[in-house]
C-alpha cells in the first residue's frame, strides 16, 4: 500500500513545505490525512501553522520521552506531527517512529529535507518533487530524482512553483522532458502565500479563490485521485 508520500525538493527555497501544508489541508475532508514534519534540523511546520512551542513533538518521541502518538495535534482540522527547532537529533532514531505512525492515516505526507532526503524517503514509497521553473533548482530535482530512484520511491510528477511566466523561466515541456516525469501542478507566484505565512494559516483555507489556491486543489486530485 502506498501509506508515505514524501515532499521533496533538490534544494531550499522552492516552497516544497507550503506545498505540503495546502495539499495536506485540501486532501483532509475527505481522507485520513497525517502530515509529518520530516525535517529534523529546520522543522518549520510548526511556524507556519502557529503550533511551534508544542512540548511533544517528533524530536521528542525519538529522544524516548514519549511514543510519538503523543506528538499528533490536530491543527485546523488536519492531524500534524511537528518538530523541534531547539533539538538537534541523529537520523537513527527515526525509522522506528515513522513505522510506529503507520496507523494514524491512510496517507502519510511527510515534509521531507531540501537536497539529502534519503532517510525519510527510504521508509517512502511514493513522492512528489517540487521545484521552480530555474535551472539550478531543477538541476538539483534531477541529483534527488537520482536517489529516488535507486530507493523504489515511485515520484508521481513534479511540482512548479512560484511560476511568474516570464520568458526567462524554463518552459513546462523542457522541465518533463529533462526530468522524464509529468507536470502535476504549476504554482503561480502569488501574494496571498506570505500572506498566509503571517498568518499561519494555509493559502486554501485563508483565501480558497485566488490562483495559488485553486492550483493546489486541483494538485491535490494527482496525489488522492
Amino acid at each position: 500500500m502506498n501509506k508515505f508520500l514524501a515532499v521533496v525538493s533538490g534544494k531550499g527555497g522552492v516552497g516544497k513545505t507550503v506545498t505540503a501544508i495546502n495539499l495536506a489541508f485540501c486532501l483532509k475532508d475527505h481522507h485520513d490525512i497525517l502530515l509529518v514534519d520530516g525535517n529534523l534540523h529546520n522543522p518549520h511546520i510548526g511556524l507556519h501553522l502557529g503550533v511551534h512551542n508544542k512540548e511533544q513533538t517528533l524530536h521528542t518521541a525519538m529522544l524516548g520521552h514519549h511514543h510519538v502518538s503523543k506528538a499528533v495535534y490536530d491543527v485546523q482540522g488536519m492531524k500534524v506531527v511537528t518538530g523541534s527547532l531547539n533539538k538537534n537529533i541523529s537520523f537513527a532514531a527515526l525509522e522506528k517512529q515513522l513505522a510506529a505512525l503507520y496507523g494514524y492515516g491512510e496517507k502519510i505526507i511527510v515534509d521531507c529535507p531540501p537536497g539529502n532526503a534519503e532517510h525519510i524517503l527510504k521508509h517512502c514509497q511514493q513522492g512528489i518533487l517540487v521545484a521552480t521553473p530555474d535551472r539550478v533548482s531543477v538541476a538539483e530535482a534531477y541529483r534527488t530524482l537520482q536517489t529516488t530512484a535507486s530507493l523504489g520511491v515511485e515520484v508521481l510528477g513534479v511540482v512548479l512553483n512560484r511560476v511568474n511566466s516570464h520568458h526567462y523561466e524554463l518552459a513546462q515541456k523542457h522541465i518533463e522532458q529533462f526530468l522524464q516525469l509529468p507536470v502535476l501542478g504549476v504554482i503561480p507566484e502569488d501574494n496571498g502565500i506570505p500572506k498566509s505565512i503571517m498568518r499561519q494559516v494555509p493559502v486554501v483555507d485563508m483565501n480558497p479563490h485566488c490562483k495559488a489556491s485553486q492550483a493546489f486543489i486541483s494538485l491535490s486530485k494527482y496525489v488522492i485521485p
